[in-house]
């Protein structure tokens, strides 16, 4: 039961989403989203209201933006481990189980025996290829041994 969320979080620790998520809020594409968003705001009732009590959003950006940007940056790790560990999470674990088995399933109907072969193949040459050359080698001593011993002359003749 655990195998599936443990390894979803060594996926998101080594995609470093934290790192990406800064990276995106601070390229022209999220800064632009993020001024679309606060100039939304400003023409909506709640900016309408600030701007009547002397709060001028447009000067506002330059503090509200790096705020912004170091929420979402702290929210991705924890946004994962909340999924994970919630009792009511939407992640539902034997549905993603059961899409692997039927994934797995359907690619192991596309191999053919050819293939089969070519993966042993490879594997046997990759790493089994000196045992197979020292198998040879030794073979053929034992070979040779056993030969030259049945050219020995045979003293135990037995006479009755």
């Amino acid at each position: 039961n655990s195998y599936i969320p443990q390894k979803l979080r060594e996926a998101v620790s080594e995609a470093d989403l934290e790192m990406k998520i800064n990276a995106f809020l601070t390229s022209d594409t999220g800064q632009r989203m993020i001024d679309e968003k606060l100039d939304k705001m400003a023409n909506s009732p709640d900016g309408r209201l600030a701007e009547t009590m002397g709060v001028n959003v447009g000067k506002f950006k330059p503090v509200v933006k790096p705020v912004i940007v170091s929420f979402l940056s702290d929210l991705a790790p924890n946004l994962v481990n909340y999924i994970l560990e919630s009792k009511t999470s939407s992640l539902n674990l034997h549905k993603l189980r059961d899409e692997l088995n039927r994934y797995m399933s359907e690619r192991m109907l596309e191999v053919t025996p050819k293939m089969i072969k070519e993966i042993m193949y490879a594997v046997v040459l990759q790493y089994l290829g000196w045992l197979v050359v020292w198998g040879v080698v030794f073979g053929s001593a034992m070979g040779a041994i056993c030969e030259a011993a049945s050219f020995a002359p045979n003293y135990t003749t037995w006479r009755y």
